[in-house]
């Protein structure tokens, strides 16, 4: 910018408007002559282009009518100009004669004669708006997540304290929610598909919050509410509302259409707990993920240190999975199953394996539900399907199908038809050598998302298996609506079927059914003799267990034909 006495020097040395017009015109600066009494003088190049006025048309207007400034801060207009800038650089709004706006640094000085009479002022001012909307940019991106637009956490912290230190005392509710299988939308469905649920939830979210709440962007997948003056009550319905209103947002195209659901973390937050905002959310994080726990879209209230343990003790295992997954470090063992009578090799059950520590190889039971809780299932059967596939190419006249547990929850992401149909092109395996078991127990809310994937893979040439057959009342209500290849039995059902005149008679009863549909049925636990001669006396097709052959390392051995329904 000029320099005011740089400006006082250049004019007192030369009063004549003229003699300076090449001069003013030459700098990047707008300059603006005034006479003592206020009227427009003469205007540069620069300020005629901020102004939207020329110097010809300005003759006999006054500085205010050309010159229209506001305060930055508060919109409201500046009275003075002259007075505003005399002693110092300002910045100021000007609004254009054409309704342009333009943020300017300000300036003003008074225009002296030679012998140092004031005859009028010199206005000088820059335009600064790129700069300051840069400078804008930058301080709201320091406290607004860039893409939904809401708070970040640290703006959130900042809100939060002020409001525990508040004179009328604060008894709130923090909401910590984390949206469920947000890393595979975006692994799957790619980032474009995952920003755009991210906005979908934010711009939601602010519908449910009251003007006095607070609404933060965590990074990612995270948001918080801070719902001011509420009673554990409505806390409670506050995330039921979210709960509900998160699954009416659906992301995605065609076939890969997903469901937006969440877990919540609920913790009660008063301003005589004596405790940090920190504090607080670390405990509506714990609660969030007691919430995981439960296989997502559920709410869990904070009740104390008992939920610290409770949810650290599933950590371990999770960076388990997660290392193991990185670095495919999962091993898979393969269960032969066996047709009664004849004991010929008809299939291996593909049982997913999760290295210890110490080397020693954990089962499913160990980690299987941590897995679920925390949204892992889908990545562990897209594992085990594509380590499958891998094994099969190894051996390509082996005629013994693998069957594969899927999960309920990687079937709710939608695309894992897609997924096999990709895996089996690209290794060129008959479709044939796969089979595919979901568990009664998984049907449950997700009746038509089954019989479309059992249909999927039938298509294909794979096998569908109805697996614990005999865990529900709706058992054989099922076998109206899927299309089944095999039923496999319960474990809880096999145990029993030795001593238990019940079992025995639901066995039977499956056998009959299955055969009436020309399907097989499927037994495992077996776990000595005297139960695979009761099961053989009952009619069923095939089985497995402990005492038949334990899960090991992947063994071909050609069965006579392969076994198709």
């Amino acid at each position: 910018m000029l320099r005011n006495n740089y400006m006082t020097s250049f004019l007192a040395a030369d009063q004549r408007l003229s003699a300076m017009t090449t001069a003013l015109n030459a700098v990047t600066d707008a300059v603006l002559i005034v006479s003592r009494g206020g009227s427009v003088l003469w205007l540069n190049r620069q300020a005629e282009h901020l102004t939207g006025w020329h110097t010809q048309d300005v003759t006999g207007l006054m500085l205010r009518d050309i010159f229209h400034a506001l305060y930055p801060h508060t919109g409201e207009p500046i009275a003075q100009i002259l007075t505003y800038a005399a002693q110092q650089t300002r910045e100021c709004l000007i609004l254009s004669r054409d309704g342009a706006q333009y943020m300017v640094e300000l300036s003003a000085a008074n225009w002296l004669d030679d012998a140092q009479q004031h005859i009028g002022h010199v206005v000088v001012f820059r335009d600064i708006t790129g700069s300051h909307m840069v400078h804008r940019q930058v301080e709201f991106l320091t406290h607004h997540d860039p893409l939904t637009g809401l708070i970040n956490r640290h703006a959130f912290e900042q809100q939060f304290t002020q409001l525990l230190r508040a004179p009328r005392g604060l008894r709130a509710a923090l909401l910590y929610i984390d949206l469920d299988q947000f890393k595979w939308v975006n692994e799957t469905l790619g980032h474009a598909v995952g920003d755009e649920m991210l906005v979908q939830v934010a711009r939601m979210l602010e519908r449910r919050v009251r003007g006095t709440d607070v609404l933060a962007n965590f990074g990612g997948d995270i948001f918080s509410i801070l719902a001011v003056q509420v009673n554990p009550y409505q806390a409670e319905q506050l995330a039921r509302s979210v709960l509900e209103s998160m699954r009416s947002i659906t992301v995605g195209e065609n076939d890969q259409r997903f469901t937006v659901t969440a877990s919540i973390g609920v913790v009660m937050a008063e301003s005589d707990a004596a405790l940090a905002p920190a504090e607080f959310m670390r405990r509506a994080d714990v609660a969030c993920s007691i919430a995981k726990r439960e296989g997502g879209n559920h709410l869990y209230f904070y009740a104390g240190e008992d939920d610290d343990r409770r949810a650290m003790g599933d950590m371990p295992v999770v960076e388990a999975l997660k290392t193991a997954l990185t670095g495919d470090a999962l091993i898979a063992q393969f269960q032969p199953i066996y047709a009664v009578p004849g004991a010929d090799l008809m299939a291996y059950e593909a049982l997913l394996r999760l290295p210890s520590s110490t080397g020693e190889l954990q089962a499913p039971a160990q980690f299987l539900s941590t897995a679920t809780r925390y949204g892992l299932m889908p990545a562990l059967d897209k594992w085990m399907i594509k380590h499958v596939i891998a094994q099969l190419v190894k051996t390509p006249d082996e005629q013994a199908r693998v069957h594969l547990n899927i999960a309920g929850k990687s079937l709710d992401e939608g695309g894992l038809l897609t997924f096999i149909t990709e895996q089996l092109r690209i290794a060129q395996v008959d479709a044939r050598r796969l089979a595919f078991e979901v568990s009664e127990q998984d049907i449950a809310g997700r009746r038509d998302v089954v019989r479309e994937f059992a249909q999927g893979v039938r298509q294909l040439g794979c096998a569908f298996v109805l697996d614990d057959f005999g865990t529900g009342f709706g058992s054989f209500a099922h076998l109206r609506y899927l299309p089944i290849d095999y039923l496999k039995l319960s474990d809880s059902l096999v145990a029993t079927v030795a001593t238990d005149p019940l079992a025995q008679a639901l066995v039977q009863s499956a056998v009959q059914i299955a055969r009436a549909m020309g399907r097989h049925t499927i037994a495992g636990y077996v776990e000595n003799a005297g139960l695979l001669q009761r099961l053989a006396e009952l009619g069923v097709d095939w089985v497995q267990g402990f005492a038949l052959g334990k899960p090991g390392a992947y063994q071909a051995r050609r069965a006579e034909k392969l076994k198709t329904a």
